[in-house]
């Protein structure tokens, strides 16, 4: 007599197992992926990168001779005796914090401010005015005895840093500054690291500049702005040469406050 075949029962379970994709959905879903990921990297690049055909400028190569900081340290006993030195800072409103390059149509609507849309600023305007500045006011490495920071400050407000159209083909670069030299007083004369409380305004001037831009064109504008900031360069030098040390001489301090 045949013996019955016995079927193990399988346990009941709640789990369930996702139908494995088919091959070509599985296909699929991986180039979505990729393309996806290239997408996302070209999105990148293209943030970090200008744009075609976009111009770049800067306000050109320094061409200060080195004889010059020499010859300023030469000149001030003061400042050689005391090592002091001077850091520049230059400060702009929020318009001004961009690399556009600013331009005004005074004969149609003077308070609009435009961006050249071919052409830009390697960098922000008060990055390249406190560069140009730094470098020609103050150029060497600060003494070892000052690595807490600089005695004398130079703070530059920057109010216009634009071109400004009187008509379409005539244009003048224009540069408003407030120049404010300050002095950290008693500490660093002693011998001491300056305390920024005691800094303290000792002389201040104000800049208004306009020079005749050569091309009605981004081009034009950034040799008329570059021609503005050699002659700020020249303004902000005076200031600093002509302002005696707090507490250095016995001469009082012009512009105290």
């Amino acid at each position: 007599m045949a013996t019955p075949t016995r079927h193990t029962p399988h346990r009941a379970t709640n789990e369930r197992t996702a139908p494995c994709p088919a091959p070509r959905e599985r296909t699929g879903q991986v180039w979505a992926l990729a393309l996806a990921t290239l997408a996302g990297c070209a999105l990148l690049l293209a943030c970090a990168s200008p744009a075609p055909g976009v111009a770049l400028y800067d306000l050109g190569p320094v061409i200060y001779a080195p004889r010059q900081a020499e010859d300023a340290t030469a000149q001030s006993p003061e400042a050689a005796g005391h090592g002091r030195r001077l850091s520049v800072r230059v400060l702009a409103p929020a318009w001004l914090d961009s690399p556009g390059i600013v331009y005004r149509l005074a004969y149609a609507d003077v308070h609009r401010a435009q961006n050249y849309a071919g052409s830009r600023w390697v960098a922000a305007p008060a990055l390249l005015v406190a560069q140009r500045l730094q470098i020609a006011l103050d150029p060497g490495p600060l003494p070892a005895r000052e690595t807490a920071g600089p005695a004398r400050v130079l703070q530059v407000d920057l109010d216009e840093f634009s071109q400004v159209f009187t008509s379409p083909e005539h244009s003048t670069a224009l540069l408003r500054a407030r120049l404010s030299l300050m002095d950290s007083g008693a500490a660093a004369n002693a011998g001491g690291s300056p305390d920024p409380s005691t800094f303290r305004v000792i002389a201040q001037r104000s800049v208004n500049l306009e020079v005749p831009a050569p091309t009605p064109d981004a081009a034009g504008a950034v040799q008329g702005l570059h021609a503005a900031v050699e002659a700020l360069v020249g303004a902000a030098s005076d200031l600093v040469q002509k302002t005696p040390l707090s507490g250095a001489s016995s001469a009082p301090a012009r512009g105290k406050s």
